[in-house]
């Protein structure tokens, strides 16, 4: 006979829940497991990421920012050198087609 495991996808509001009732540490990690009804391996494991990501917390926001601007991310890399390609392949047209012209031509366009 197989067991499937139920596999629930838990709200980052009930997470923090959950993991600051277990930090408060008023109950044991089996108390609060009881009282949440998950288990207590996912107690600890709500527990740890939260005492991994507390820092991000109280980060100042200006920091945060600059950190998020400085992330550029390769697919808009890839996008960026894309556009450069056409525009230098563009150029590239535009000077060989000026400079194949006679200069008379191109100083004295009619129109």
């Amino acid at each position: 006979m197989i067991h499937e495991q139920k596999t629930e996808n838990y709200s980052a509001a009930f997470r923090a829940q959950v993991a600051l009732a277990a930090v408060r540490g008023d109950k044991t990690i089996n108390e609060v497991a009881a009282q949440f009804e998950i288990s207590p391996q996912m107690v600890l494991k709500m527990m740890a990421r939260l005492k991994d990501r507390n820092e991000d917390i109280f980060q100042d926001e200006r920091s945060r920012k600059n950190k998020s601007e400085d992330e550029i991310t390769q697919e808009e890399l890839f996008e960026q050198i894309g556009r450069l390609k056409i525009e230098n392949d563009w150029l590239k047209k535009t000077a060989q087609f000026a400079w194949n012209r006679p200069l008379a031509a191109v100083y004295f366009q009619e129109g």
